[in-house]
């Protein structure tokens, strides 16, 4: 049983090393397609990227600590580049990956607030993906995990206006999102405006929708003033 064992930790280990070796020549390759647009490679560079972004997602929170943490932000800056594609796949890999970098222990948390945040809502949080139920699901838990990493206000201040939106599938979608935050992390740095904007928010969004998704809305309020407290 013991050499059962020990053969089966040095598999372990040897995959390990094997992937900490392939990362750096897996981030050149995405560098190189990522940057491609030649008439010739365009109808491929999408399926490669998206094999090269899944690769990546999965060797990355297998490195350790100091592996990780330069990896990281190279594979956030590609990242960033890719939240602009129009194709839906790659979108919902990117979402994907970013959910899995910000599991990693190395992810910090300034570096998302600047370089991250501002292109990750102006391309994902938008009225199309919450008519795509793919996305939409990928885009909860991924802005869910990096408000684990940035903290509650970052991320409710930023989509707390659009419980308001005309969009009824928009206006659930980030009711949902404020539901699951807020029942992760609590509301311990919300501040007053933010608290009166998101409760007045709440109102109107429940008012406002006529479909049979108000538990959506309930849910998510009775969730608000449980943290609230």
């Amino acid at each position: 049983m013991m050499k059962i064992r020990r053969s089966g930790l040095l598999q372990l280990c040897h995959w390990l090393l094997l992937l900490r070796l392939l990362l750096p020549m897996v981030l050149k390759a995405l560098t190189q397609f990522s940057s491609l647009s030649g008439r010739v490679i365009r109808s491929h560079r999408e399926k490669v990227l998206a094999a090269l972004l899944k690769a990546i997602g999965f060797i990355v929170p297998l490195m350790n600590l100091m592996y990780a943490d330069f990896h990281t932000k190279e594979v956030m800056f590609i990242l960033n580049h890719e939240f602009q594609s129009p194709d839906k796949e790659i979108k919902k890999i990117v979402l994907k990956v970013v959910k899995q970098c910000m599991s990693t222990e190395t992810v910090e948390a300034d570096y998302i607030r600047s370089d991250t945040l501002p292109d990750f809502f102006k391309n994902f949080w938008i009225r199309r993906i919450a008519l795509d139920r793919r996305n939409y699901r990928e885009l909860v838990e991924t802005t869910v995990e990096i408000a684990n990493e940035v903290g509650v206000a970052h991320i409710i201040g930023r989509i707390v206006d659009d419980l308001n939106d005309d969009s009824e599938p928009y206006s659930r979608m980030v009711m949902e999102t404020i539901e699951r935050v807020v029942g992760n992390l609590r509301a311990s740095d919300i501040d007053a405006q933010l608290e009166e904007l998101l409760i007045d928010g709440i109102f109107y969004a429940f008012q406002e929708h006529t479909n049979d998704d108000t538990n959506v809305m309930l849910n998510g309020f009775d969730a608000v003033v449980n943290a609230l407290q």
